[in-house]
C-alpha cells in the first residue's frame, strides 16, 4: 500500500494513493478548489493544521464525525451549495489515514463507507511489511498558486506587501530595495513570502 504524507506533528496524517502514486484525496481538493473555495480550504486546514497538532476535531460535529467500523469523516460546508464535501479516514494509534473523498447531498453513501472499510482492512494487513510512504503534499502549492504566488527557483515571487525598485547602474551592481519609509538596504524581494508562505 502507498501512502502520501500530508503533515506530521503530534499526530501523523496520511492519504492513500493508488499504484500510480495518485492520491484521490489530494486530487479531490485540487479539482474543486475553484468551485468550493471555503470548503476545500477548511478541509485542507483540518488535514494540515488542526489534526497534526490536536487530532481529529470530533468535539465539533461540523468538522469531524465517527461513522461505523472505525471509519470517520472530515466535514465541511460551502454556502449556497447543496452538495457537501467529505473526506473519510480511520485512525491507527496517532496516525490518521485518509481513504477517499466525495460529495454528498443527504447521508453518507454506504458504498463510500464500504470502500473506506476495505482500504482499512488492506492497510492493517500490509502495514508491517508492504507500506510505502511518499513525501510532498502538492495541494499546498495549489493553494499558494491560487493566491497569485508563483514559485520560481528558491524564491517565491508574487504580489509582495512591499514595493521594490531596481537600484544600481549595471546588471552586476543592481539589487532590489524597498521604496518608501523603513527601507532596509540589501533586503531581497519576496523574502517575506519565503518565510511566511513557503513553510
Amino acid at each position: 500500500m502507498i501512502l502520501r504524507e500530508v503533515a506530521i506533528h503530534r499526530y501523523a496524517v496520511y492519504a492513500v494513493c493508488d499504484l500510480l502514486e495518485q492520491c484521490a484525496v489530494e486530487g479531490f481538493l485540487q479539482e474543486h478548489w475553484q468551485s468550493y473555495p471555503k470548503a476545500m480550504r477548511d478541509l485542507n486546514s483540518a488535514l494540515r493544521d488542526w489534526t497534526p497538532q490536536y487530532g481529529p476535531p470530533f468535539e465539533v460535529e461540523e468538522r469531524a464525525k465517527r461513522l461505523r467500523e472505525g471509519i470517520c469523516e472530515f466535514r465541511a460546508r460551502e454556502k449556497r451549495k447543496k452538495r457537501e464535501p467529505r473526506i473519510l479516514f480511520f485512525e491507527d494509534g496517532s496516525a490518521v489515514i485518509c481513504t477517499n473523498a466525495f460529495f454528498k447531498e443527504s447521508s453518507t453513501p454506504d458504498d463510500e463507507i464500504d470502500k473506506a472499510i476495505a482500504i482499512r482492512k488492506e492497510y492493517i494487513r500490509q502495514k508491517q511489511t508492504h507500506l510505502r510512504i511518499l513525501k510532498g503534499w502538492a495541494y499546498r502549492e495549489r493553494e499558494v498558486a491560487s493566491l497569485g504566488i508563483g514559485i520560481t527557483g528558491r524564491l517565491a515571487v508574487a504580489r509582495c506587501p512591499r514595493v521594490y525598485r531596481r537600484v544600481g547602474s549595471d546588471d552586476e551592481g543592481q539589487r532590489d530595495e524597498p521604496k518608501g519609509p523603513g527601507r532596509r538596504s540589501g533586503r531581497e524581494p519576496a523574502l517575506y513570502l519565503q518565510r511566511h508562505v513557503r513553510q
